[in-house]
């Protein structure tokens, strides 16, 4: 079996000996087959969703069996295995009409709006609850088909293994309710807001959106609702307001939902239809044609050539090329409704402008936030349209009360929360392992308790009692991380006026206790800078085409490849991409499932302290402590592509295994035990971090991170015309040319540092050397790090007079390294003075050569681009300023981390 999107060079990734014998395997597929038969349709449902799982399981004991899920369709292709053949043969099979003869087509979804619905956020909260809430109904939407034709019917994403599909099917699919941490993976947003879906050509697309309108006014009425029996009722305007802008029955839909049907046609008129459009497989499929019609008659597999052309399900590619194509077209011709005029006209949405608000400060708008059980989800300024309305409270209104699926815990993690997770950590760690901590901590969180009253909009757990009530642990997370933090206790007591004597004295002591807790054990205090991390995979749109797929000659077997070399043609067309297949299509889906189920969520909140806001095959949304969003960003690399640095960061997450494939340490209920294939070597993923002031808003520290992102992917070359001499000149951009995470950091003071790097630069050595070496370790507080504090502030002072848009030529780069080695001499400690283990024997050295490599790799910098037809490396050497902006990166992160 090769890898089907990351072929190794080195011959196949798993041989015979690798998969279980004969005889063993058939006994194992065949003996679990009865056990999963429950009748009609949930006999369908459950073999399609464990079969393979009970294989694996129930074969635990036999050698090879965790591979069995990989067994290839066909030898002579290696690169699909034999469980997504019967998929797309069930997909197709639904497709057949009463004349007995099948009728299959593409029906391909998007709806919108979604980045500036999800970036429309106040809170942690908000950013889940619009990401969640959109991932809700594209399931919905895909339900439509799903419930009618299959599960298998459904393309992109992959549906098998999603928790949020299990939780809605689980008695269908023979599923217990399952654990909490179940339930809280299906409260994880998966869905991303396109699918793709083999039909009838009968199907009524309509339906699709039907379905998730229908849904959407559900959720919009039981919110109305419950609002109402809360004490906020719609008046007569606001009812009119509110319908208009969720959109009722046979009026236009608040979301934008457009679709494309395109039914399969014959391969040659597929072919006919690329030629009247852009399309990247056209010249790839005409040469298969070519070399198909040079087969030998006798040779031919009359299974896939009948009346001389090949069947329609060759030309999958050409279909989905125009399928795509016409969805772009529709999605370029806007509907645009008019709306009706009012006597009056309220106050806008806060985040939407363009939308007038329900709730708010003025006359006539709902004011949630007196109620008493709306306050903490609201502020008194609060002016919400009915979709952010709706964003704020569905969890709630239906979510827990019509649906009973409710998080785990009930609060979010709010910003200074995420910022002062490793904090929180340390000091968990301190009171498990000091006693005396652990006495003097029960005092500090008794008299914050009781200070509560002072602090009224920060939530303060009851103190935990000396051998009963809530364990120290259990206290932590029920407290809001506010109340962590100094400077909360200084600015309420200064801007609290009206405040009694008493309270005043109490809020005064909880302060005084809390700053000398952390002054006696050394715990500093929490960082107030966080992060949001976007990630996107790069080129993904090539990648589901096919143009990004591996060339024929890597992933056919070396008897195959003979005999093409034979046919007339062949040789010219081994070299061409793999062509875009049902079962490379269906594998791709589950790849990036894979990515976003299993790892995606592992890395960022099991690892990193960070919390998970979307995740959806390649794309990543989450918020993250500032110290921790860099490691994060490679973890999240490395585990899309499967490497084995994944397994050695992060033993306790995950398992060794080949590459291209994670495979989970721990895997939690009905997660899977075996390997699962990721993207692998080949694809690559952009980041974009921002790093901001807990008080920076939210919505805007997540635009900068999408920015971020948009830097990394974007060509390091921008071309600017002159118009003096009438010429284009290519200067130097922010760009990094994808593979790679840009980062913005922006400080209380106002100044902006702006870096990044590929994921395979020396810089990440460079980083490691400065985590390792520049911070002071907690252990030993008293010992001088080797590399000095102020080292990185010397350099980049020596480096600003060289000018901060210079490029690094040769002999800039003498200058630098020159500058480099003085300020190594003045700010850090001789080489014989630096601790070593037994893998870095030479730390000092180690320092300076990477240092140096990073600086040449700026000076040498090149990215890869197509250029008529043909793959070119264009030099683009970066600014020196980048290198001087990594140091001044860590050493801010590590200021505020101590």
């Amino acid at each position: 079996f090769q890898h089907p999107l990351s072929p190794s060079g080195a011959g196949p990734l798993l041989t015979r000996t690798d998969f279980p014998d004969q005889t063993t395997t058939e006994e194992i597929v065949s003996n679990v087959l009865p056990t999963l038969k429950a009748g009609g349709e949930e006999t369908f449902l459950r073999v399609w969703r464990r079969w393979l799982q009970s294989v694996v399981e129930n074969g635990a004991e036999k050698r090879g069996a965790e591979w069995i899920g990989f067994l290839p369709a066909d030898t002579r292709i290696p690169d699909a295995t034999i469980w997504h053949h019967t998929a797309i043969t069930s997909a197709v099979e639904a497709t057949r009409g009463d004349d007995g003869q099948l009728h299959p087509a593409f029906l391909l979804v998007q709806v919108g709006p979604v980045q500036e619905f999800i970036a429309q956020a106040r809170s942690t909260r908000d950013l889940w609850s619009g990401s969640y809430l959109l991932s809700w109904l594209m399931l919905h939407a895909i339900l439509a088909v799903a419930d009618t034709k299959g599960p298998d019917n459904i393309i992109f994403p992959s549906l098998r293994g999603q928790p949020l599909y299990d939780w809605l099917k689980r008695e269908a699919l023979g599923l217990s309710k399952g654990s909490r941490k179940s339930e809280d993976a299906a409260l994880v947003p998966n869905f991303p807001n396109r699918f793709l879906a083999v039909v009838p050509n009968s199907f009524d697309p309509s339906s699709v959106a039907k379905a998730l309108e229908r849904e959407w006014r559900n959720i919009a009425q039981s919110c109305r609702d419950w609002l109402a029996d809360l004490g906020q009722p719609l008046s007569a305007e606001l009812s009119a307001l509110w319908d208009e802008q969720v959109g009722t029955e046979g009026s236009p839909c608040f979301w934008q939902i457009h679709w494309a049907l395109h039914p399969w046609q014959t391969a040659s008129d597929a072919l006919t239809a690329l030629d009247s459009m852009p399309a990247d497989c056209r010249a790839t499929l005409k040469k298969e044609l070519e070399v198909a019609r040079a087969i030998p008659t006798a040779e031919v597999d009359d299974r896939c050539w009948r009346s001389g052309e090949p069947n329609r399900g060759w030309a999958w590619n050409a279909h989905y090329e125009r399928c795509a194509h016409l969805l772009d077209a529709r999605r370029n011709l806007r509907d645009f409704a008019a709306r009706p005029s009012r006597a009056r006209s309220l106050a806008k949405d806060q985040f939407d402008g363009s939308l007038e608000a329900i709730c708010g400060p003025h006359p006539g708008q709902l004011t949630p936030w007196k109620s008493r059980p709306l306050q903490h989800l609201f502020r008194t300024e609060d002016a919400l349209a009915a979709p952010n309305l709706i964003k704020r409270v569905w969890h709630i209104a239906y979510l827990a009360k019509k649906k009973d699926l409710t998080r785990a815990r009930a609060a979010f993690d709010s910003v200074p929360a995420v910022a002062a997770a490793p904090w929180l950590a340390r000091l968990e760690k301190k009171l498990q392992g000091e006693q005396q901590c652990w006495l003097r901590f029960l005092d500090v969180a008794e008299a914050m308790s009781v200070a509560s009253e002072a602090l009224d909009d920060v939530t303060i757990a009851d103190s935990p009692a000396r051998g009963s009530g809530p364990s120290e642990s259990d206290w932590i997370k029920q407290t809001d991380a506010s109340a962590f933090f100094a400077n909360t206790w200084t600015n309420r007591l200064r801007e609290k006026e009206v405040l009694s004597a008493e309270d005043r004295a109490r809020a005064s002591r909880a302060a005084t206790l809390l700053a000398s807790f952390k002054r006696n054990f050394d715990l500093g205090d929490p960082s107030t800078y966080y992060a949001v991390l976007a990630l996107d995979g790069d080129e993904m749109g090539k990648w589901v085409s096919g143009a990004k797929a591996p060339p024929l000659r890597s992933v056919l077997t070396p008897d195959a490849v003979a005999y093409y070399e034979n046919i007339a043609g062949g040789i010219e067309w081994l070299k061409q991409p793999r062509r875009l297949s049902p079962s490379y299509h269906l594998q791709f889906s589950e790849a990036l499932a894979n990515f976003a189920l299993y790892a995606a969520r592992r890395i960022v909140e099991d690892a990193h302290h960070g919390q998970l806001i979307y995740a959806g095959g390649d794309d990543v949304l989450a918020m993250l402590p500032a110290d921790e969003a860099l490691a994060c960003a490679r973890d999240l690399r490395l585990a899309f592509q499967g490497d084995a640095g994944l397994a050695l960061a992060h033993p306790k997450f995950f398992a060794a295994t080949k590459p291209g494939f994670i495979r989970l340490a721990t895997p939690h209920d009905l997660e899977p035990t075996w390997p699962l294939l990721v993207p692998g070597e080949r694809a690559t993923v952009s980041v974009g971090v921002a790093i901001a002031h807990i008080k920076e808003p939210l919505q805007d520290v997540v635009h900068e991170a999408q920015e971020a992102e948009k830097r990394a992917k974007q060509r390091p070359l921008r071309r600017e015309f002159d118009r003096e001499t009438n010429t284009t000149a290519e200067k130097s951009s922010e760009g990094l040319g994808r593979d790679a995470m840009a980062l913005s950091l922006f400080k209380r003071s106002g100044e902006t540092i702006r870096w990044g790097a590929k994921f395979g630069s020396a810089a990440w050595r460079v980083l490691d050397h400065l985590r390792r070496h520049y911070r002071s370790d907690p252990t030993a507080p008293d010992v001088e790090p080797p590399i000095g504090k102020r080292f990185p502030y010397r350099l980049a002072q020596l480096l600003s007079a060289y000018g901060h848009d210079t490029i690094v030529d040769s002999t800039l780069a003498q200058i630098v390294t020159k500058e480099l080695g003085h300020v190594i001499s003045q700010q850090c400690a001789k080489p014989a003075d630096w601790p070593n283990d037994d893998e870095n024997p030479m730390p000092h050295e180690s320092f300076v050569a990477d240092c140096l490599a990073y600086l040449e790799e700026l000076r040498t910098f090149s990215f890869e681009e197509n250029r008529s037809g043909k793959s070119t490396r264009v030099e683009a050497p970066r600014r020196h300023a980048d290198f001087s902006a990594l140091f001044l990166t860590e050493a801010f992160i590590a200021r505020h981390e101590d």
